[in-house]
């Protein structure tokens, strides 16, 4: 029978890593942020009677750690006695003093290179660091028993084949039946999880928080209950979202139509999200893109709003070839040019916005 244990297995943290996009200020408050939702964690593991937090990589950002987030993660740390703590070093951790910073905490355990285990009665945790030189395979290394409760926390990119045992990648093939029941990851950024073997699981917790566009919707962590059968569960845990919206403006007559869409869309997102909205599609000379505008009205509802616009001019000879005006003339003139289409899409909507006496971008 296996022992009664929950462990939190997040990844991923990243403390103090650069925000791009960001103004200074809002970087600042999202950074806060994010060392805020670590310790929160830290009081959800104590309140939780959770045995073990595992921390499977990237906890830090390179030498980016400031001492003030170091004093703040590490009290978060001891108040959470006797949880454990458990960190695997990832790509990113690779030169981090911070480590060094947390070497005298008692609750903070790092995983040693190459292979080590720590053991809770019939649960063990184990770590494969794959920056050991050691010179077996890194995946001939693991010795997991067959009656105990077994996890494995590895960083890095999961493959379906067997690949150079001592490149970075997770190869699948080579941690079946080795007696795993869960294979904790790091590395990728969003939750995801699938079937190892006929015993266990993997999984990625994902990010604790978003930083950026490419790491989109609910981030957390996740809670491994030995007891149960579906023994894992998702806990959402960010202290904001990013959320982006495609709009196609080739379904629309103009700029109005595609601002009404975009705030309909918007009017269900959290006010506290930081969204973005990317149009595409295709616009014809007299479609206006006033996209700073409308930027700046969402900036005014959301915590951030970032508004691009990936659209494509469609000018056709026809459009201007008999049009003698200053408009005509001044089309001819730019679609001729040998600016970029970019370029092109730039200067023509500053022309006729100027020709029409309206804002110019």
């Amino acid at each position: 029978k296996v022992s009664k244990m929950k462990i939190i297995h997040c990844a991923d943290i990243h403390l103090d890593s650069s925000l791009e996009g960001l103004s200074s200020k809002k970087s600042q408050t999202r950074k806060a942020e994010i060392v805020s939702s670590f310790i929160r964690l830290c009081e959800y593991a104590k309140s939780e009677q959770v045995t073990a937090v595992i921390i499977a990589g990237d906890f830090f950002d390179y030498k980016k750690t400031t001492k003030r987030t170091l004093e703040q993660v590490g009290y978060a740390i001891k108040n959470a006695y006797p949880v454990e703590f458990l960190y695997l070093i990832g790509n990113h951790d690779q030169n981090s003093m911070a480590v060094e910073y947390f070497k005298d905490i008692e609750n903070f355990k790092v995983f040693s290179k190459g292979y080590s285990t720590f053991k809770y009665d019939n649960v063990v945790i184990a770590g494969l660091d794959m920056d050991s030189n050691s010179s077996n395979s890194y995946y001939d290394l693991i010795r997991l028993d067959d009656d105990n409760f077994n996890v494995l926390v590895m960083h890095g990119q999961i493959a379906d084949y067997k690949g150079n045992e001592k490149s970075d990648l997770v190869s699948l093939p080579y941690l079946r039946n080795k007696n795993i029941d869960y294979l904790a990851l790091g590395h990728y950024h969003s939750y995801q999880q699938g079937r190892l073997d006929d015993r266990g699981i993997y999984a990625y917790s994902g990010c604790l928080d978003g930083r950026g566009f490419d790491e989109l919707g609910d981030k957390g962590f996740i809670v491994i209950d030995t007891e149960k059968k579906d023994f894992i569960s998702f806990v959402k845990f960010s202290s904001r979202i990013y959320q982006t919206i495609d709009i196609n403006v080739s379904e629309y007559d103009n700029f109005v139509q595609v601002e009404n869409e975009v705030f309909r869309i918007l009017e269900e997102i959290n006010k506290d999200s930081i969204v973005k909205v990317n149009f595409i599609g295709e616009h014809d000379a007299d479609f206006y893109i006033d996209k700073d505008f409308l930027a700046e009205r969402l900036n005014n509802i959301f915590f951030y709003a970032n508004v691009v616009d990936n659209t494509t001019l469609n000018i056709k000879e026809d459009d201007y070839l008999f049009d003698k005006t200053v408009r005509g003339e001044f089309l001819k003139l730019v679609c001729s040019s040998s600016l970029s289409d970019e370029q092109k899409k730039k200067v023509i909507s500053c022309g006729l916005n100027a020709l029409k006496g309206d804002k110019l971008i």
